[in-house]
């Protein structure tokens, strides 16, 4: 999303997933927690450290993200 409205946003979104699924790597840095939904796994830093490393077992389609 950024700074680009909400149906630019959405359509970014599906791109880059799509791409993900055609087995490009996608590395996303965000402050948004919410795009996280959408990710196979997450990995959380704090101070430049590590906290948390999981896995989404169930990440939603770019289209069902909200914020």
């Amino acid at each position: 999303g950024g700074s680009l409205d909400q149906e630019r946003g959405r359509l970014v979104r599906e791109l880059l997933q799509r791409s993900a699924a055609r087995g490009c790597t996608l590395l996303m840095v965000t402050h948004n927690a919410a795009l996280a939904q959408a990710a196979d796994r997450v990995i959380r830093l704090k101070d430049g450290r590590i906290v948390s490393d999981e896995r989404n077992a169930a990440p939603l389609a770019a289209a069902e993200l909200t914020w």
